[in-house]
């Protein structure tokens, strides 16, 4: 057994770094492409953003109208049902995915 210490040659080398950019837009575009994690969270991300902003012109119903029976199944009218007051579930979750995301977020950073 050779007990000698190991010179640079035999010294296992370390794997190189994928090479970046020193902008942080080449970085993460980067992590983005080397990672389907990341890509797939910036999707959730982009399509919750868009989901904000468009969401109250989507919905079908006003969210005070009473559009059917209470807790109605799932229909082509009403594509998640109604809730315990017959109000449209998809119009309920269109127009509150924006204020809920922007609460969210003034909650967190406000500290």
């Amino acid at each position: 057994m050779n007990t000698s210490p190991a010179t640079p040659a035999t010294r296992p080398k370390a794997p190189a770094a994928a090479p970046t950019s020193g902008r942080p837009r080449g970085r993460l575009w980067t992590i983005l492409k080397d990672s389907p994690e990341a890509l797939v969270g910036v999707v959730v991300l982009a399509l919750f953003v868009l989901a904000s902003l468009i969401g109250p012109l989507l919905s079908p119903y006003p969210l005070d109208e009473r559009v059917g029976e209470v807790y109605g199944p799932p229909s082509l009218a009403h594509p998640l049902g109604l809730d315990d007051g017959g109000i449209d579930m998809l119009s309920l979750s269109c127009r509150e995915v924006g204020p809920r995301c922007s609460w969210g977020s003034r909650r967190r950073w406000s500290r």
